[in-house]
């Protein structure tokens, strides 16, 4: 599209849910000015709810920021939203909020429960239309006169579906978070005749003389699920999520825990509810530890030869990402997507990968593969296809030749800011089922994606193989020496004390993740002597288990071990390498599998390994349902 000129137009900010606005500029400077003049225009708030920044809830982002942090902090704060807080406090935080909420991180030791509080009562009266729109307002106050219950509920609810779509789902988020409040009275006083005398003249914007309000926002409260359809199911995994909360600040308090822990949600070897762990990720913990602490958490015993990771998946892109075992965490937690999630499984290529690179000499890696870029990282299709080209990747750098014999590179990237996903979306139409999605970023937050493809799995595992070997210095996998069977982190301090239940998700997602926590007897904290009961195989990887399901994955025949066929299905003697299946799968090989997946077959004998070579992996899918997984007692 033609952008026009800044001097003929003003600003706007659209605000719609899941879409996106491709704009490209012919020049630099101009461009960087366009994106200047958007995020300034995205970043400042208007004064009605509609030009708010929204979650995905379409609830303003500043609404949601501080019921998030009261309900953290402050469900039991005696007085809640009566105290006044600190003015000047109050009309910076405010301030802050309306610039750019999302870059707001409301934290205990720099922001007061109460500033925040009366925060979020100034917001909600200085809001031009008001929440109840001013159209509306005289229609709502009218309803208590109403002396029948159920016809009051009634005209509540048809008052309701009239309101604009933020405001219906803004006056939701914030009559749950006082019903949630007023469930909690005996310890905060705040009743629901309480809060309604605080939030009636603040959302009517009255002056307080008038009592009608008050009866409307105390209606609301106390029929909150006739009026809002609320059912039984909902409020039950309401009510265990505030006892969630309420048990993880004791624990902390108790344990010394800093509150700058995260409560985050990982999936063990896939994503469904029984598979979900909530854990408290420090700042420091590290993907190893990460890895252990789930293991520990449901009793898994280990053993040699099974290699534990954690994957990063974005199902977006249908790729997934094995985190190197040094790896923070809690960084890669902020920076996933909606449709991005951590899973603890087996990585089953990494011996191959280890064997490989041990028989390898030289520090350089070459050869042709496909390549497809995107333009942007948003993914809109401007490429032309695959094409073949010629890599050359060194400790460095990656560099691309349009031809074998050509001198200069057409493009260059440094290692260090690639991030190496496997497997490729079939959208893009990948020639072949082995390939990569590649993400670069510098300093300067310039941002590419690009594809390579793969004639074969061996070479696939041998690039991916190389790639972190030269992205971490030749330390691909810890040795027996340093494993570390449970995490020993700290917290950081420098970080603040931020508590946030879940890190990331929708309010429907939010409420199942903890609600699965409280359901399951498993508990974060555990004993030092418990962690270490299950004796010296405990600082051994791996699990004798059967099956991988949920997110697509590899599972690796032993290296350079024969493909298995039909009678010697369930017969490991002619397996070499120390590799081993567990009998209790019902192995079926792949006859197809599209283009793109992780899952894949190889239709021809691989060739017999060459020196530094790697063989083929043939992969087997199980019908058979994955078995339960073990709980713990505890």
């Amino acid at each position: 599209m033609e952008l026009p000129s800044l001097s003929r137009t003003t600003s706007s900010v659209l605000v719609e849910r899941r879409r996106t606005l491709y704009i490209q500029g012919e020049r630099r400077l101009a461009f960087q000015g366009w994106v200047g003049a958007i995020q300034r225009a995205a970043g400042s708030s208007g004064d009605t709810l509609s030009e708010q920044q929204l979650t995905d809830m379409d609830v303003p982002v500043i609404v949601d920021r501080c019921i998030d942090y009261i309900t953290q902090c402050g469900l039991t704060s005696e007085g809640i939203y009566r105290k006044s807080g600190q003015n000047s406090k109050i009309t910076s935080l405010l301030e802050s909020l309306r610039r750019d909420a999302r870059k707001v991180r409301l934290k205990e030791e720099d922001h007061q429960l109460d500033d925040v509080a009366n925060t979020l009562k100034r917001f909600f009266r200085d809001l031009e239309d008001g929440l109840f729109t001013k159209d509306s307002a005289q229609a709502w106050l009218k309803v208590p006169a109403l002396e029948d219950l159920a016809e009051r509920i009634s005209r509540y609810r048809r008052l309701l579906n009239s309101l604009p779509v933020v405001n219906k789902a803004t006056m939701k988020a914030l009559i749950n978070h006082l019903y949630r409040i007023q469930c909690f009275s005996d310890e905060n006083q705040m009743t629901t005749h309480n809060l309604a005398i605080v939030f009636g003249p603040t959302l009517f914007q009255t002056d307080g003389k008038d009592f009608k309000a008050g009866q409307v926002v105390e209606d609301l409260i106390r029929c909150y699920m006739e009026i809002f359809s609320v059912d039984e199911e909902e409020m039950r995994k309401q009510q265990e999520e505030i006892q969630a909360i309420l048990r993880m600040r004791i624990a902390g308090t108790s344990s010394g825990t800093q509150a700058g822990d995260f409560i985050c949600t990982v999936y063990l070897e896939e994503k469904k509810m029984e598979a979900e762990q909530h854990v408290k990720i420090p700042a420091t913990m590290t993907a190893e530890e990460l890895t252990f602490t789930i293991l520990d958490r449901r009793k898994i015993s280990t053993k040699e030869k099974d290699f534990w990771s954690c994957f990063e998946v974005n199902e977006r892109e249908e790729a997934e990402r094995p985190l190197h075992y040094s790896e923070k965490v809690l960084p890669i937690m902020h920076s996933l997507g909606k449709d991005s999630y951590l899973v603890v499984k087996k990585q089953l290529s990494m011996e191959n990968m280890l064997l490989y690179l041990a028989s390898k000499v030289g520090d350089s890696k070459h050869g042709l593969m496909k390549f497809r870029e995107e333009k942007n990282v948003l993914g809109v299709g401007l490429s032309t296809g695959f094409h073949d080209r010629y890599f050359i990747l060194s400790n460095h750098s990656l560099r691309l030749y349009k031809e074998v014999r050509s001198h200069k590179p057409e493009k260059e990237w440094l290692v260090k800011n690639l991030k190496i996903y496997l497997g490729i979306k079939k959208k893009v139409r990948p020639p072949t089922c082995w390939g990569f999605t590649v993400f670069f970023e510098n300093e300067k937050m310039e941002k590419q994606q690009w594809y390579l493809c793969c004639d074969t799995q061996m070479e696939m595992r041998t690039w991916f193989a190389n790639f972190l070997s030269m992205q971490h210095g030749g330390n691909v996998w810890p040795s027996e020496s340093s494993k570390i069977r449970t995490p020993q982190t700290q917290p950081d301090s420098r970080l603040g004390n931020v508590s946030l239940i879940p890190l990331r998700g929708s309010e429907n997602e939010m409420r199942n993740s903890v609600a699965a926590l409280v359901a399951d007897p498993l508990t974060l904290l555990r004993d030092v002597s418990d962690k270490h009961s299950e004796g010296p195989s405990s600082n051994r990887r791996g699990v004798e288990r059967g099956g991988e399901g949920g997110v697509p994955s590899f599972q690796d025949r032993p290296f350079g071990g024969p493909r298995k066929t039909e009678s010697s299905r369930n017969d490991t003697s002619n397996w070499i390498g120390g590799g081993r299946i567990p009998t209790s799968l019902d192995l079926k090989p792949v006859l197809k599998a599209p283009p793109g997946s992780l899952l894949c077959q190889e239709q021809d004998v691989p060739p017999p390994m060459q020196p530094g070579g790697l063989p083929g992996v043939f992969a087997y899918p199980s019908k058979t349902p994955p078995q339960d997984l073990p709980r713990s007692d505890g």
